[in-house]
């Protein structure tokens, strides 16, 4: 059995605990953290050994975490990217792809992503359902 290792970066520890609870119940899954949340640490994360990053984000600036993503997607294009904010319920999922430069892979991938919310339910003659 493969074994994941995820890193937990987060300023919330009580909120970490009880995602360390839940990821000790799956055994395939180990847990590197909970890691202050700190442009600093960046250098210092064990990046080579993990598959994804999980950011709690409660109670952090939107801009410190996308300053983080940023800087560790650059670094790391492969490495993907998990924010939990348990306040809205959500949890998002980023991830770099490196693509051929040819003007038909950028059009295949364009059409590939879902329909956006604009285009949803519109009629021919530009009428939109309501």
């Amino acid at each position: 059995m493969i074994k994941r290792r995820i890193i937990l970066l987060s300023a919330q520890h009580l909120l970490c605990e009880s995602l360390q609870n839940i990821f000790a119940k799956v055994e395939d899954l180990e847990v590197i953290g909970p890691l202050a949340i700190d442009e600093k640490n960046l250098d210092d994360l064990p990046l080579n050994c993990v598959d994804p990053v999980l950011i709690i984000e409660e109670n952090t600036e939107p801009e410190l975490i996308a300053r983080i993503m940023g800087k560790l997607l650059e670094k790391h294009p492969d490495l993907p990217i998990f924010t939990v904010t348990f306040e809205r319920n959500t949890v998002r999922f980023y991830h770099s792809h490196a693509l051929p430069a040819r003007s038909a892979d950028l059009i295949d991938v364009i059409r590939s992503l879902p329909a956006s919310k604009n285009e949803v339910g519109k009629k021919s003659g530009g009428e939109k359902t309501i």
